[in-house]
């Protein structure tokens, strides 16, 4: 299973690399797609990464040319950590099992998305106060604010309800107690 991130045309531009557009073969992914945008923060470039279904985000810090070729292990691993944050834990291996593989693609132009996440972004400017270095940052806490406010529009939706109810719907619990991805299991 092939899970999609469009980067915004900002970051696009500052990768070593190009991008491929997103074909229309893999779209049903239970998480649906994500939007990644270049923000900076205490000068450092910062990932602010966006779920299109539940707008849940987290944030990737310092982001260097070096980090990308293990970008897949960065972008589990700051899912996990925000996920165990602000809803419970999962298992890494659940949650991995359930992002499957990552791909990076150019901008998929999704309006939606792109205002919840100027949205946060206004709200996440008035936790910089006072923070003059990356390490003074505590994303997990700052994202954990933002994910359980209201956002989406008319039909508004908390981001941490709406991922948890994903995550409890295509992940099981077996008598060991190990949480694992049950892709056409319908628990609800």
């Amino acid at each position: 299973m092939i899970t999609r991130f469009h980067l915004s045309t900002k970051l696009e531009k500052t990768l070593p690399f190009k991008l491929d557009k997103a074909s229309d073969e893999a779209t049903d992914h239970p998480l649906g797609t994500w939007n990644i945008r270049l923000i900076y923060l205490c000068r450092r470039k910062c990932w602010f990464v966006t779920n299109s279904k539940t707008y849940f985000s987290f944030i990737i810090p310092n982001v260097t040319n070096k980090l990308l070729k293990d970008i897949d292990v960065i972008i589990n691993d700051s899912f996990y950590r925000q996920v165990c944050y602000s809803i419970h834990m999962y298992s890494p291996v659940s949650l991995k099992a359930l992002l499957g593989e990552i791909r990076l693609y150019r901008t998929n132009g999704d309006r939606k998305n792109l205002g919840v996440q100027n949205d946060m972004l206004y709200n996440l400017n008035f936790f910089k106060a006072g923070k003059s270095s990356l390490e003074d940052w505590d994303f997990l806490k700052r994202l954990d604010i933002l994910n359980k406010g209201f956002w989406g529009g008319p039909k508004y939706i908390t981001p941490r309800i709406e991922m948890e109810k994903l995550l409890d719907k295509y992940t099981s619990i077996n008598n060991s107690g190990d949480i694992h991805y049950t892709p056409n299991e319908d628990k609800r």
